[in-house]
């Protein structure tokens, strides 16, 4: 689930784009999701999907960031998309600022997941807070990047 609300202006954008092809590469032989969420959540490629890197990355970029950072219905799709499979391994990621500032709380959604890890990209003390406690409720981890560059090598990290 890749965080495109209006503060995800300039380079943030470019990164999720970047964090969505080693999302894609690395996941290619196995079923996943990938969820874009600022006011809306939409799902731009589901789980049982095949769909090229290219068009993925396309479609990150045709979204571009706008509107309010809704993390509740990202994560409410997410479990969706979960529950489309049935292998007992499931896990969701999300990268975000935590600025949540639209729909219900998020750790209603957070503590459905079987794994949730949280990418936290920099943004405020109150955001990050959010991260970090996001990523517990869902029996995830939590890895705080200082810089958008580090984004891709985190999401590897996680998916090792």
């Amino acid at each position: 689930m890749l965080d495109t609300s209006g503060s995800m202006f300039g380079d943030k954008i470019i990164i999720a784009a970047l964090s969505a092809a080693v999302l894609t590469y690395t996941l290619r032989n196995d079923d996943y999701s990938l969820i874009l969420f600022n006011s809306r959540a939409k799902v731009i490629k589901g789980i049982t999907e095949r769909k090229g890197i290219e068009s993925i990355i396309d479609s990150i970029l045709e979204v571009g960031p706008a509107g309010y950072t809704n993390i509740s219905e990202a994560l409410e799709r997410g479990l969706e998309e979960l529950s489309r499979i049935s292998r007992g391994d499931k896990w969701g990621v999300i990268v975000t600022d935590g600025e949540h500032n639209l729909g219900p709380k998020p750790e209603i959604f957070a503590k459905r997941y079987p794994r949730l890890h949280v990418v936290g990209i920099p943004g405020t003390l109150s955001g990050k807070r959010r991260c970090k406690e996001l990523a517990e409720l869902g029996n995830g981890r939590y890895i705080s990047v200082k810089r958008l560059e580090e984004v891709p090598r985190a999401l590897s990290r996680l998916l090792r």
